[in-house]
């Protein structure tokens, strides 16, 4: 039998404490407040018009959504991921993948593509390391003067870009979304909207006329988004249903655990919304 010092095991003990105490932090980040409607019919009349499908929007557009890519397609995907880029649970890296043969190639196309067919990811994939980082002032050993930074599986992340750069360009040329999508699309930009309000601005000054600004700031923008209505949101948009059950394959079922000044910490249940750090979530 082996006998560990008190100060050993009150160690151990105060460890344990300060992960589950941040397990609780990041896994309640965001209270759930309210039960989602079943349907749009339970929502109001104004917000179940909002959520109706599309009447200008052809489903015939996205039948190419889902097919399988080809070993070019895919290449070019590899290529155009960032060097340099923390690596998730797997610690594997774009450079690992920008380096493999052509067998470890094909190979990784065929497991793509059964994504793809399937509309489902590999439940690895949905475990993801959450590294806190501090705010820009002081932390004073608060968690919630922290940020969390969501490192996900990289085949993962390129797999997302893949299926973006099919749905992008068909939104986009078919004029899917309108009115306030400035950044979500390619060649998208905030830059049009923001020059606008400088010009007010600066009209403003010079004619010395008063100026009231409205603006809203979205705290935890991804991590409250409520699945139920993204789904609601993306049938409006007539997406088909296999498009919309790979994209939730992404956020159903997930776990982190969270990097701490002595390890990480067990697993957890991710109770509500998306992760950040997908090229595709500005969009959604």
């Amino acid at each position: 039998m082996i006998f560990l010092p008190l100060s050993i095991l009150l160690c151990h003990e105060l460890d344990d404490a300060i992960d589950q105490e941040v397990i609780n932090h990041f896994q309640n980040f965001v209270p759930i407040t309210s039960t989602p409607p079943s349907s749009i019919q339970d929502l109001s009349e104004r917000w179940s018009n909002a959520y109706a499908p599309l009447a200008n929007v052809s489903l015939a557009i996205f039948d190419s959504l889902m097919d399988s890519p080809t070993l070019d397609e895919w290449s070019s995907t590899i290529s155009s991921m960032p060097n340099n880029k923390a690596p998730g649970p797997s610690m594997i890296s774009y450079e690992m993948l920008k380096h493999l043969g052509p067998s470890a190639s094909s190979l990784l196309l065929n497991l793509i593509c059964a994504c793809l067919s399937d509309a489902n990811v590999l439940d690895l994939w949905r475990q993801a390391t959450v590294f806190p980082i501090l705010k820009p002032h002081e932390w004073k050993c608060q968690l919630k003067n922290t940020r969390p930074i969501i490192l996900l599986e990289v085949i993962r992340k390129a797999l997302v870009k893949l299926f973006y750069n099919c749905l992008a360009p068909l939104l986009a040329s078919h004029h899917v979304l309108q009115g306030g999508n400035f950044a979500g699309l390619p060649g998208g930009s905030c830059c049009n909207p923001i020059i606008t309000l400088e010009s007010i601005i600066h009209d403003s000054v010079v004619t010395k006329q008063p100026l009231w600004i409205l603006s809203q700031d979205i705290s935890k923008a991804f991590d409250s988004v409520d699945l139920t209505m993204l789904r609601f949101a993306l049938q409006c948009l007539r997406l088909p249903h296999a498009a919309i059950q790979f994209l939730f394959s992404l956020f159903m079922s997930r776990s982190n655990h969270i990097i701490t000044a002595h390890g990480p910490t067990l697993p957890y249940r991710v109770r509500i919304g998306i992760d950040q750090g997908e090229v595709i979530f500005p969009l959604l």
